[in-house]
């Protein structure tokens, strides 16, 4: 069986079992297991390429050979389940999480802000590190961060001169006025005594 063009699946409370081959090559990038799952069967997550981390309930207790077949995420387990023993024997590459999670009461930088992209804040778990479903927030976006100023057009006694300089981040051009002739004429001839 091939799920094509199905990106995000979140199995229902209630479901024990998924069978084989279920979701073997398909296009997920997301999916949610519910607590209630007990069994996983032959090849269910083999070759979902796309499908970047899933997390296996605490109670599942049987996962059949080649379930994860092919897949190189990340597959987050309950530290001391059956889910862990079997990522280990089958040396998978895993993430152990906590039963009971001790949620963080600040927010940490999941990603910094640019000035190109917002950034993203998430809530945390003292323990283990897994992160609080539906607590991520946005950053905005920062300032640019210019290097050096280089004079386009020198001030003088007369008008005010351009400075012009790139963002280290982004390439983006910023340019302000150079009025340092104006203010140094202004110094050397009209000083007070």
């Amino acid at each position: 069986m091939h799920l094509s063009g199905i990106t995000s699946v979140t199995i229902p409370e209630g479901v024990t079992s998924i069978g084989n081959y279920v979701f073997s090559g398909c296009d997920l990038t997301s999916i949610e297991l519910p607590e209630s799952l007990r069994s996983l069967g032959e090849g269910v997550f083999s070759y979902c390429y796309d499908l970047k981390s899933i997390s296996i309930p605490a109670g599942v207790t049987r996962i059949e050979s080649g379930a994860f077949n092919g897949y190189d995420g990340i597959i987050r387990v309950v530290s001391g389940s059956f889910a862990e023993t079997y990522v280990k024997d089958y040396g998978l590459n895993y993430k152990a999480i906590c039963q009971t999670h001790s949620w963080s009461q600040t927010y940490t930088k999941d990603k910094a802000a640019t000035c190109m992209e917002e950034g993203v804040e998430s809530i945390h778990c003292t323990k283990c590190g897994e992160i609080k479903r539906g607590s991520a927030r946005s950053i905005a976006k920062t300032s640019h961060k210019y290097g050096a100023w280089i004079i386009m057009k020198a001030a003088t006694a007369s008008s005010t001169g351009i400075q012009k300089s790139t963002c280290t981040i982004c390439g983006h051009n910023g340019k302000c006025p150079d009025t340092s002739f104006s203010i140094l004429y202004f110094l050397q001839y009209y000083s007070l005594s």
